[in-house]
């Protein structure tokens, strides 16, 4: 947080150091600690694009809907009403308003009927009895796309809480690295002061005191390199978790994962759990499905229905007659086009089974590589922890040395140095571990953290 100056120059508070303030308190309130699952959760909440496949997950659900109504009856009723002279329309308006008399029939009046006024009003019930197997083969298409859609979502929500996890590691490790330059700065200044009072006292040359401040201004130099990266990796962890830039970030340590036992156990998990694997399997039978939806406009449709008409010469519920039938049909030639679309279908289907095959290698390839680069990074931090910790007794050796003049100012820079090269060894091992275990549990398809 940066830090408000005061700015009453001796003539006390003015109104900008009251706004500052307010600021600085406004800005100190919606301060948020974040651990692990908490960045994880905000991310989930926040991020547009899991928005954006929960609302085609839903639209999917809603397709089953719709794919479930092709099954079930039909009304719909109308109305029609209309102006004719045609002579055929003249007599059907006789028949249908049962107004026929004797004198209907002669040839003068069949030929001229004049302008009738023709009107019905009609309600018609229809059910399906057979459509050739695709209203079942359309709901089970949409069954696994929703399904699909589902297991997209999953592996989207896994995806963002694995990138988020990684960029709050990346935030720790660089925030070790500004606390490690910090060290090495305050170390580099210390060794100033040392060699310019010895300097003073004529204990040692000139040049010792100069080699102390270009080790100084390389450090300082360094510093700001990390004070970069830490920036750039906030960042990061900012855009992942879509938390806005104004509110403060504070991260509470994450602790080390265990080490997987054994391989195979986790191999099979993951070709059981992981969401995209089960995405390409929905997807596959959904294609099985179209190939029956497809054949099926080639096969018999079986269907029956009921209807009430009124006739008159204005709507109305008049001259009532009523039909009930039952109807057959089946297309005999159509092109080509339900086969075509059936041999589509049938593609998709190889398609999607070589991409089962190839991501199925994939998940065990990332699996072994998540489990390879866990168990490296757990000996490079153990190896780092031992260095760090001989480094840091040779830098308090070397330091005592020299302060008694035992020893050159050059072996108290190199020790410092290796001991701030341990350090950042031990961070970038603690990150690699982190990193490591997400990405195994990412590739078994784990929920994360």
């Amino acid at each position: 947080m940066t830090p408000v100056g005061q700015a009453d120059n001796g003539h006390g508070v003015t109104w900008w150091s009251l706004v500052c303030f307010a600021c600085l308190m406004a800005t100190s309130a919606t301060a948020q600690t974040f651990d692990p699952q908490q960045a994880v959760a905000y991310a989930l909440a926040h991020n547009p694009g899991l928005r954006a496949q929960g609302a085609m997950a839903a639209a999917s659900r809603e397709r089953i809907a719709a794919a479930r109504s092709m099954a079930r009856p039909k009304l719909v009723a109308g109305v029609s009403y209309g102006l004719s002279d045609d002579p055929l329309a003249g007599l059907t308006d006789l028949l249908e308003t049962r107004s026929v008399t004797t004198g209907s029939f002669s040839p003068p009046l069949l030929d001229n009927p004049g302008t009738r006024h023709l009107s019905t009003t009609s309600i018609a019930l229809t059910f399906p009895l057979y459509a050739g197997g695709g209203i079942n083969a359309g709901i089970e298409a949409a069954r696994e796309r929703a399904a699909w859609h589902r297991d997209e979502l999953k592996r989207e929500r896994e995806q963002v809480a694995a990138q988020t996890l990684i960029a709050y590691y990346g935030v720790e490790a660089a925030m070790q690295g500004m606390r490690t330059a910090k060290a090495a700065v305050s170390a580099a200044r210390r060794h100033v002061r040392t060699t310019r009072r010895l300097l003073q006292e004529a204990r040692i040359v000139r040049s010792d005191w100069l080699t102390a401040q270009v080790n100084l201004a390389a450090l300082q130099g360094f510093a700001a390199k990390v004070r970069a990266a830490a920036a750039s990796a906030k960042s990061e962890l900012r855009l992942a978790m879509g938390l806005p830039s104004g509110v403060p970030l504070t991260l509470a340590p994450a602790s080390l994962p265990s080490l997987p036992a054994a391989t195979r156990p986790l191999v099979r998990r993951a070709l059981r759990d992981r969401p995209d694997l089960k995405g390409v399997v929905r997807q596959w039978r959904a294609a099985r499905a179209q190939v029956t939806i497809a054949r099926a406009t080639m096969r018999p449709h079986i269907g029956i229905s009921a209807a009430n008409q009124w006739y008159g010469s204005a709507p109305g519920f008049a001259n009532r007659s009523w039909t009930v039938m039952a109807t057959v049909h089946e297309a005999l030639y159509d092109g080509g086009a339900a086969s075509a679309r059936a041999s589509a279908a049938s593609e998709r289907m190889q398609a999607l089974a070589f991409e089962r095959r190839a991501l199925a290698a994939r998940i065990r390839s990332e699996v072994r590589q998540a489990i390879v680069t866990m168990r490296t990074a757990a000996l490079r931090l153990a190896l780092a922890r031992r260095r760090v910790e001989r480094a840091r007794r040779a830098a308090l050796l070397v330091r005592r040395r020299y302060g008694e003049g035992r020893t050159v100012l050059l072996d108290l820079l190199q020790s410092e140095q290796n001991l701030t090269k341990a350090r950042i060894a031990r961070e970038r091992a603690r990150y690699a571990l982190l990193r490591g275990d997400t990405l195994l549990k990412l590739a078994e398809g784990k929920p994360l953290p």
